[in-house]
């Protein structure tokens, strides 16, 4: 009678674990490599097929490096005398650090990729009446590019905000179109772009060169491959609705 229970008790120990397992595993991924990973991530999109957290950008981010790789040779250039930041955030700072400073993003992207891990923050708020979007660019935990867009923006509103980056940048400098690059001190800059349906603000710093060999490897390596296609209107409702 003893046998027959034990091994009841332990038939039904071994369906609770076999139950348990994917929570168990998708917990101890968190504990052990910390909840904004690129592993507990991929461990919680095995057992439910989506990201705990809202996306920020799809997996790959090629678009979004297309903005400070890929340069037209008649892009108008302008030269600053002050070094280029983002948000108060120092480039090549360390993500947790980022996080705290910056708590409660809208999106996270927590990804592995051939070259680094990539993570992404994502925040919202309202500038002129219009919504802005700043995303937060980590690769193996570092700091390395800021990209703020601005949705539905009206040709005065460019206008103005192209403005504060003249002032700030330029000493009021006018620059001729809402595509352009400022290069700032340090080996940072600022890319300047509207595709018709945002204005796209892309902070990029080459000054940590550990980090900067990781983002060229990955550009170098994706754009034979991929088809770059800069982001929508229509798009984004694809990932909406």
């Amino acid at each position: 009678m003893k046998i027959i229970i034990i091994v009841a008790v332990a038939l039904v120990l071994i369906v609770i674990i076999i139950r348990m397992y994917p929570l168990l595993h998708i917990w101890m991924s968190r504990l052990f490599f910390g909840k904004y990973s690129a592993r507990y991530v991929a461990t919680h999109k095995r057992y439910f097929r989506q990201s705990p957290y809202s996306y920020c950008i799809k997996d790959d981010f090629i678009n979004h490096l297309a903005g400070c790789y890929r340069l037209p040779p008649e892009l108008p250039t302008f030269d600053s005398e002050l070094e280029i930041e983002f948000s108060d955030a120092q480039y090549s700072q360390k993500f947790k650090e980022v996080i705290r400073a910056f708590p409660s993003p809208i999106c996270i992207n927590a990804n592995r990729l051939s070259a680094f891990e990539l993570q992404v923050l994502g925040y919202k708020s309202d500038v002129f009446g219009h919504a802005m979007k700043k995303y937060f660019f980590f690769a193996n935990g570092r700091f390395f590019m800021g990209q703020t867009t601005f949705n539905h923006s009206t040709v005065d509103s460019r206008a103005e905000l192209i403005s504060v980056l003249q002032k700030k940048y330029l000493n009021g400098l006018k620059t001729p179109a809402t595509d352009f690059l400022i290069r700032g001190q340090n080996q940072s800059f600022l890319r300047c772009e509207y595709n018709g349906f945002y204005l796209i603000l892309s902070y990029f710093s080459r000054a940590d060169a550990d980090t900067i060999a990781l983002i060229d490897e990955h550009w170098n390596s994706s754009i034979i491959s991929k088809t770059i296609v800069q982001p929508s209107l229509h798009a984004e409702l694809m990932d909406k609705l």
